[in-house]
């Protein structure tokens, strides 16, 4: 029992760690009415496809800000600003505060439902900005569907 409890006290603690690395050194933490959240300071190590914006890295804050309340989102402003990369970024960032074995294990999937139209790019722009990303393309008729589920489990 106590080997289990320090397990989860050294997860624990890696975690605190990660966090610590992306809001940077001084720990730097947004008060909230109803809770502590933590800010991000610069992008995720896993995001390689170039620099994220002042702007961009607002964005992913707001994001994190909603990740952490546990609330969901419309990242929404004018075409050409990155909410495809501030999406990728934020997938990046929860991404990052996995244990080793969480990834290889795959104990969550994040999904992203876009339109037929932007399929490529997102395609396009995942494997340029997180090439780490496992991504799976679920798209075709349903038979070709039904063959891919048992891929997904």
């Amino acid at each position: 029992m106590n080997a289990t409890i320090k397990q989860e006290q050294r997860a624990k603690l890696k975690t605190m760690q990660k966090r610590q690395s992306l809001t940077g050194d001084k720990g730097e933490e947004e008060d909230d009415e109803d809770f502590q959240v933590l800010r991000i300071s610069h992008q995720p190590k896993s995001l390689v496809g170039g620099t994220l914006r002042n702007y961009q890295l607002e964005g992913l804050n707001w994001l994190f800000k909603l990740y952490q309340a546990n609330l969901n989102g419309i990242l929404a402003d004018e075409m050409g600003l990155g909410k495809t990369i501030q999406s990728i970024a934020i997938l990046c960032l929860i991404e990052s505060f996995k244990t080793r074995e969480e990834k290889l294990n795959r104990y969550s999937h994040h999904i992203v439902i876009v339109p037929k139209v932007t399929l490529g790019k997102w395609e396009r722009e995942i494997k340029e900005w997180a090439p780490e990303m496992r991504l799976f393309k679920f798209y075709g008729d349903g038979e070709e569907r039904n063959n891919m589920r048992p891929i997904l489990r």
